[in-house]
């Protein structure tokens, strides 16, 4: 989030080297005792500049002082020349740093030569450092912000009604041209060809057509390359009073950091709603792109005045609804970038941000900290390991249980563990087991499952007897370029089936379909990636009394969905050859490969960039010469050329 414009940025990398070498003036007689400063104003707008002249009792033997101002960890630096005629140091202190934290620019140091004059030696030297304090103020205008307005695609229903009481604001970070404040670009990479606004915009918008689809009503403070005040993205959410706000962001530091991150309130640092919306955010980034979990975090900065902890960043501080920050990755490091580096990525980057969001929704059964948030003093902002279950398990009994309190559904059995999610006094839930070594018990919970301390949940007395059903028989195999078909046995007894897919055998598995009749024993996974390998798992359910009690899952099986085999048909001419092909679904072009036997080396002879191309003709060959073909599609994805099999080899003899 805290990125600086390329020259602010090499500005303070070169004070950073000259203060290795820079010693605290130790006797004021180097600099004598009476110093003077002039500040035009004490008021600024960002961007908005300002005169300082400094004077010395007598000349310091250098042309050239830097005036350090500080603001939170924020530093800004000035150069002032001497001025013959007038016997200062004078320069123009452009403010063109928006703020996070703060609003006070106070007087830090001043760098003279080889030597500082420190923040205490001002004082003194009779300096009331008060005197020098700018504040910067903020734009303010009254914004609407912009309703994503969803595709022609109606909304299913079911998800309407779900859905369409939430609103969402999402905040792409930055924006504008040159010359509308620093926030404006973001972090620049090499010669200013990539810039942090640039991603920002794209994977909002994207996010912003997932959550709309789904039904929710989202709110953006831009959907265009323009700039937008920090008070005011701040002011807007404060405005439409949404659910919670996401404002969207890419990190840069160095050719090392790396990682997913995003800040939450400090207040919610024991629990709350902003702390489960950021970790659940970075959890769907992490599984889908497999990114370095850089941390659940939040920022704080104390008030000078009030002594107060304070949130430094400005939108998760003043917004009065829930706010998180998202860092997606870094944009410094050329591996974390790699992933991130074409519209088509940040797709999928918008995608899983939005799902984050959908479970957040979908998790809201109550607000407020759990009675298990209370029993514990923990540290949640360290990378937790991963849980090995130790789980008995309830064979043929439904165990249902009812919540005595609010108290957090945990990722393990433990309160180190990242919250999923709130369950609230009174909810009833169904016990999948129980940890053998903490008595914690594992509860089903939004398509998958948690863990529950067992203080917090009382076993209900009704709990019912029933059949054991038996594990389907899974078998997969490619339907079309972009989908996968599943098939599997009768499982008697079940109502129904749940199908699970991850991108790795051992990754995370999510529901993708549940299908609701015991009778239908196939399904087809669509809108995949061509030539990405999916892995699935089927288990059936049987609904009792209004509760679904699940069988085993089905071994793991698994497919990518794969191109057409093109199958040729060749005809000969007059020195030439004409080859012809069916039109393959999802292709994005052909390539055209020729020898002169059958079992011989075949060579590529032309590259068809478009679908609707199905025929070449290959001119100026031998006459009566035999000459052999074979035909593949190719599929682009993400740059990359997937490819189908190739046709089989034909052959025709040229006239």
């Amino acid at each position: 989030m805290r990125k600086l414009t390329k020259n602010i940025f090499l500005s303070i990398l070169i004070v950073s080297i000259l203060f290795c070498n820079l010693m605290p003036i130790n006797s004021y007689a180097e600099i004598n005792n009476k110093i003077e400063i002039t500040l035009d104003t004490k008021e600024v707008y960002l961007n908005e500049a300002t005169k300082v002249s400094i004077s010395f009792k007598e000349y310091l033997n250098n042309s050239k002082i830097t005036l350090v101002q500080k603001c939170a960890d924020e530093q800004l630096l000035t150069e002032l020349y001497y001025n013959e005629d007038t016997k200062s140091y004078e320069g123009i202190i452009n403010y063109n740093i928006e703020l996070e934290a703060i609003n006070i620019w106070s007087l830090d140091k001043i760098i003279v030569g080889d030597k500082i004059i420190t923040k205490d030696q001002l004082k003194d030297m009779g300096l009331d450092l008060g005197n020098y304090e700018v504040k910067q103020k903020y734009y303010t205008h009254d914004i609407d912000g912009i309703k994503y307005q969803p595709n022609a695609r109606s909304v299913d229903q079911n998800l309407k009604d779900k859905y369409s009481k939430y609103t969402v604001l999402l905040d792409p970070g930055h924006g504008g041209k040159p010359g509308s404040g620093y926030n404006w670009g973001g972090t620049t990479i090499v010669n200013d060809t990539l810039w942090e606004k640039d991603y920002n915009l794209d994977t909002t918008l994207y996010a912003a057509k997932q959550l709309s689809d789904l039904g929710v009503n989202v709110v953006l403070t831009r959907n265009k390359d323009v700039y937008v005040a920090l008070q005011d993205r701040t002011n807007l959410i404060n405005k439409i009073k949404p659910d919670f706000a996401v404002s969207i962001h890419y990190n840069a530091l160095t050719s090392k950091s790396n990682g997913t991150s995003a800040y939450y309130r400090y207040a919610d640092r024991n629990g709350g709603l902003t702390k489960t919306l950021a970790g659940n955010i970075v959890d769907s980034i992490i599984d889908e792109f497999g990114f370095y979990r850089e941390g659940i975090l939040y920022r704080t900065y104390v008030d000078s005045a009030t002594k107060k902890t304070l949130d430094y960043y400005h939108m998760i501080r003043e917004s009065k609804f829930p706010t998180v920050l998202v860092e997606c990755c870094y944009l410094s490091n050329v591996k974390d970038q790699a992933k991130v580096n074409t519209k088509a990525k940040r797709e999928i980057m918008g995608r899983e941000i939005a799902e984050g969001i959908i479970k957040t929704l979908d998790q809201m059964n109550g607000n407020g900290s759990s009675e298990e948030d209370k029993d514990e003093d923990k540290d949640d902002d360290k990378v937790e390991d991963e849980y090995k279950e130790n789980v008995s398990k309830p064979e043929t009994t439904v165990k249902t249980a009812t919540a005595t309190g609010n108290v957090n559904v945990r990722k393990g059995p433990s309160t180190n563990y990242t919250s999923l999610g709130v369950l609230k006094v009174g909810q009833k839930v169904e016990i999948l087991g129980t940890d053998s070594a903490t008595g914690w018990y594992k509860i089903k919970y939004n398509n998958g499952y948690g863990y529950v301390s067992n203080k917090y949940l009382k076993i209900d007395s009704s709990n019912q007897q029933s059949p054991t059903l038996s594990k389907p028989t899974v078998k997969v195999s490619s339907n079309s370029y972009n989908s996968n078909k599943l098939s599997w046995n009768k499982v008697t007894g079940s109502s129904g089936y749940e199908v699970l897919r991850a991108t790795s055998k051992t990754g995370t598995y999510k529901s993708v379909k549940t299908i609701t009749s015991g009778s239908t024993v196939s399904y087809t996974d669509k809108s995949l990636a061509t030539g990405t390998t999916y892995y699935y798992k089927v288990r059936a359910y049987r609904t009792v009394d209004k509760k679904k009690v699940y069988s085993s899952y089905s071994s793991v099986v698994s497919a990518k969905p794969v191109l057409k085999t093109p199958s040729v048909k060749l005809t000969s001419g007059s020195k030439k050859a004409t080859i012809k092909w069916e039109k393959i679904s999802g292709a994005s072009g052909y390539e055209v490969y020729r020898a002169t036997s059958k079992s011989g080396k075949y060579s590529k002879i032309k590259t068809i960039t478009k679908n609707s191309t199905v025929s070449y003709v290959n001119s100026s060959l031998t006459k009566n010469k035999t000459y052999y073909y074979k035909v593949r599609a190719y599929r682009t994805v993400n740059g990359k050329k997937i490819y189908s099999s190739y046709s089989v080899a034909k052959s025709v003899k040229v006239k």
